[in-house]
C-alpha cells in the first residue's frame, strides 16, 4: 500500500513539476524511475511526459514543405463529410479518419493535430523500446539510455511533423513487432492500423510470417534469405505496378508513388548517407547476430527482419524515393541496437562513459538543430525555461 502510494504520489508530483517546467518534470521523473528501479508505471509516466513535451515543441514548428499539405487537408476536412474526405484522400484510411475526427468532429485546431500526432508517435516508439529491454531484463540504466536515444535523435524528431503518415505507421508497427517477436503477442489490430496508415509496412509481411525469418540464420538459411530478398527487390517494382492497376487506390497509391516519385536532394549526399547508415547498421546487427554472447533467441526474428530490410534498401538505390523512405525505418532501430552493442561487445567496460558522451552529444545537437536546423521552431531558451502552459495559452 505504501509503495503504491509513493508511486502515485511520485507520478502526480512529476506531472505538477512538468506543468511548471517540462524539462524539470522529466528530470524529476527520471530520478524517481531510477529510485523505483524498473517500476513500469513510473517508466510509462516518464515516456508520456517526454511524448507530451516533444508534441508541444512540434506545435511551434513553422509550416513549410510537407506539413503545409497536411494543414491544407486538415482544413479541407472541416468542409466535407467523412465519406467524401476519405475517398478524396484515396489513401491511408486510418490516418485520414484520425485527421477527420480531430478536424471536423472535435473541431480542434491543426496545432492540436500536430501535438497529438507527435505524442502518439513517441508514445508507441518509446514504449516499444521499453518493452524490448524489459523483456531482455536489462538494467534500468540501459532502459533509460535507450529511451534517451529515441528521444534525442533529432533526425526522427525533425521529420515527425513532416513525414507524418510514415512515422505514425512506423512506430505502431515497431510496437507490434516487439510484442509479436519478443512477447509472443500477435496484436493484429495494431498491424492493420500500421498497414492502412502507410503502404511501406506491407513490405514487412513476408518477413513477419514466413518461418525462415524466425530462426537464427545458418549458412543455408542465410543464403536462402539473401536470395529471397534479392529476388524480391527485382520483382518488387513490376509487381507493384501490376497490382496498382487492379487494387483500390488506398492500397496501391503509396507504392506507386514511391516507385515513380522523385525528391530534390539539395545536399547531394542522400544516397551516400543512405549507404553509410545502412551499412553501419548491417555490420552492427550481424555482429550481435554471430559474435555477441547471451543473446535472447527471440531477437533473431527481430534482427532478420531488419537485415532483410537493409539489403532491400541497398538494392533499390536506383529508385531514390523508394530506398530513401525505407531507410527511415533504420533510424528507428538505433535505440534497439546501440545499447546492446555497448553491453555485448569488448568495449562494455567503457559502456557507461560512452553512454554519457553519447547523451551529452545528442542533447547539444538537439538544441543546436532546434535553433539552426532545416525546420524552424521556438527558440531554445523558450523550450528550456517556459512552462507547459506557455504552449497552450
Amino acid at each position: 500500500m505504501s509503495d503504491n502510494f509513493n508511486i502515485s504520489g511520485g507520478i502526480i508530483l512529476s506531472v505538477l513539476i512538468f506543468i511548471l517546467n517540462p524539462i524539470a518534470g522529466i528530470l524529476f521523473s527520471i530520478i524517481l524511475t531510477i529510485q523505483q528501479n524498473r517500476n513500469k508505471y513510473m517508466i510509462i509516466c516518464l515516456i508520456s511526459l517526454i511524448s507530451i513535451f516533444l508534441g508541444l515543441i512540434n506545435t511551434t514548428k513553422v509550416l513549410q514543405s510537407d506539413i503545409i499539405s497536411y494543414a491544407n487537408e486538415f482544413h479541407l476536412a472541416k468542409q466535407l463529410s467523412i465519406k467524401q474526405f476519405v475517398l478524396l484522400a484515396g489513401k491511408a484510411p486510418v490516418f485520414y479518419f484520425f485527421m477527420y475526427l480531430i478536424s471536423n468532429i472535435l473541431k480542434l485546431k491543426f496545432s492540436f493535430f500536430v501535438f497529438f500526432q507527435t505524442f502518439v508517435v513517441y508514445e508507441f516508439f518509446l514504449l516499444a523500446i521499453y518493452k524490448f529491454y524489459d523483456k531482455l531484463k536489462e538494467s534500468i540504466f540501459t532502459v533509460l539510455f535507450a529511451i534517451s536515444l529515441g528521444t534525442l535523435f533529432f533526425v526522427i524528431f525533425s521529420l515527425s511533423a513532416h513525414l507524418m503518415r510514415q512515422f505514425l505507421a512506423t512506430t505502431v508497427f515497431l510496437y507490434y513487432l516487439v510484442e509479436y517477436t519478443l512477447n509472443d503477442k500477435n496484436k493484429l489490430w495494431l498491424l492493420l492500423i500500421a498497414l492502412f496508415t502507410h503502404a511501406t509496412v506491407f513490405l514487412f509481411l513476408p518477413f513477419i510470417f514466413l518461418t525462415i525469418f524466425k530462426k537464427k540464420a545458418t549458412l543455408k538459411t542465410g543464403i536462402i534469405i539473401i536470395i529471397a530478398v534479392i529476388s524480391g527487390s527485382l520483382i518488387f517494382r513490376p509487381m507493384i505496378l501490376f497490382f496498382s492497376n487492379h487494387l483500390p487506390l488506398f492500397l496501391s497509391y503509396g507504392f506507386k508513388r514511391l516507385l515513380e516519385g522523385h525528391f530534390v536532394d539539395l545536399t547531394g549526399n542522400v544516397k551516400s548517407i543512405t549507404i553509410i547508415v545502412n551499412s553501419i547498421m548491417l555490420f552492427l546487427i550481424l555482429y550481435l547476430f554471430f559474435f555477441a554472447k547471451d543473446i535472447n533467441f527471440k531477437l533473431y526474428h527481430f534482427f532478420n527482419i531488419f537485415i532483410s530490410l537493409i539489403i532491400f534498401t541497398l538494392l533499390t538505390l536506383d529508385a531514390p524515393l523508394l530506398s530513401y523512405r525505407f531507410s527511415f525505418y533504420i533510424y528507428f532501430i538505433f535505440p534497439f541496437i546501440i545499447p546492446l552493442i555497448l553491453k555485448k561487445s569488448p568495449i562494455r567496460k567503457l559502456s557507461f562513459v560512452i553512454q554519457v558522451i553519447i547523451i551529452f552529444f545528442l542533447i547539444v545537437r538537439f538544441g543546436y538543430k532546434l535553433t539552426y536546423g532545416t525546420f524552424r521552431y521556438e527558440s531554445i531558451e523558450e523550450v528550456v525555461f517556459k512552462s507547459a502552459m506557455y504552449y497552450i495559452l
